[in-house]
């Protein structure tokens, strides 16, 4: 199994905050990437992970208005999709990020971040949704980063995941 790159951030009043641990080998090796994800914009920045999944806004109707309309010379090289999103294909979300040039998908906002609930059975079914559209991207040729929670003790093993939400 890959070593996690720990990485914490200090809050408000010294408070710890949820951050993103990289565990994925080729982002510790090339250095920082780029996740392109304005649902996170306005949020306050020690909640957003676990904010960003509520249906607070239309994360999805965010990142479709916010995509670049064309090619630019520096796209970001993944887009946070959410996608438990019951509204929209994921093959149109899908379509407009490879038409921005973005070459890579992340499942952010995940609803790994809800976990802990009364509700887990379901979201695990959304969860899966989740990787399942993952894979839909990968056959559709883009690099995919899987965000969750630690969840080792129920269906989806930590060592599948290249991003923990810790």
């Amino acid at each position: 199994m890959q070593k996690r790159r720990e990485a914490r951030s200090v809050g408000k009043n010294g408070q710890s905050v949820p951050v993103v641990v990289a565990t994925w080998s080729k982002l510790s090796q090339a250095g920082p990437c780029r996740i392109y994800c304005p649902c996170l914009k306005g949020l306050p920045a020690e909640l957003a992970a676990h904010l960003a999944i509520l249906p607070i806004h239309d994360a999805n109707g965010v990142l479709l208005r916010e995509l670049p309309r064309e090619t630019e010379h520096l796209a970001p090289e993944f887009a946070a999709v959410c996608l438990s999103d019951p509204f929209r294909r994921a093959e149109m979300l899908f379509a407009a990020i490879r038409a921005a040039g973005i070459r890579g998908i992340v499942n952010f906002p995940s609803v790994t971040t809800l976990f802990g609930s009364d509700r887990d059975d379901n979201l695990r079914k959304l969860y899966r949704r989740e990787l399942d559209h993952l894979d839909l991207a990968k056959t559709m040729g883009f690099e995919v980063l899987r965000i969750g929670v630690d969840v080792a003790n129920g269906d989806f093993p930590v060592n599948q995941l290249e991003f923990l939400l810790d």
